[in-house]
C-alpha cells in the first residue's frame, strides 16, 4: 500500500512540475508567451496580453499546487487537459509542440480517469 502512495505521489509530482515549470517561465521570462497571445486572434482587443500571460502563469501554478495535493483528480485533469487542448490550438496543431502536448493531455486523462482505490470508497 505505502508503495502505491509513494507511485501516486511521484506521478503527481512529475505531472505537476510541468505546470510549475511553465508557470515560472510565465513570470520571470513572459516574452515567449506575449508573442504567443499577441498573434491570437481577437485575443488582444479583448485582454491586454501581458495580463493575459500574468493569468496564464497563476492558473498554471493553481494546476502545480491542486495536482500536487491530489485534491479533486477528476476536476482538475479535465481543467489540466482542456487548458493544454487550448495551448495545442492557440499554438497550431501543426507544429513541433503539439506531439509534446498531447502528451500532457494523456496524463490528465491519466489523473482524472478513477483509480481502483476511489472505485472502492
Amino acid at each position: 500500500m505505502k508503495r502505491a502512495m509513494q507511485k501516486k505521489l511521484l506521478f503527481r509530482l512529475g505531472f505537476g512540475l510541468i505546470f510549475l515549470s511553465s508557470a515560472v517561465q510565465a513570470f520571470v521570462a513572459p516574452g515567449e508567451f506575449r508573442e504567443l497571445v499577441a498573434k491570437l486572434p481577437m485575443l488582444p482587443q479583448l485582454i491586454d496580453p501581458a495580463l493575459f500571460v500574468k493569468l496564464i502563469g497563476v492558473n498554471d501554478l493553481v494546476l502545480f499546487v491542486l495536482i500536487l495535493s491530489g485534491k479533486w483528480p477528476r476536476l482538475v485533469g479535465l481543467w489540466a487537459g482542456l487548458w493544454i487542448v487550448g495551448v495545442i490550438i492557440a499554438q497550431g496543431i501543426w507544429t513541433s509542440e503539439t506531439i509534446f502536448h498531447l502528451g500532457i493531455v494523456a496524463l490528465a486523462v491519466y489523473h482524472a480517469a478513477p483509480s481502483q482505490s476511489r472505485k472502492a470508497t
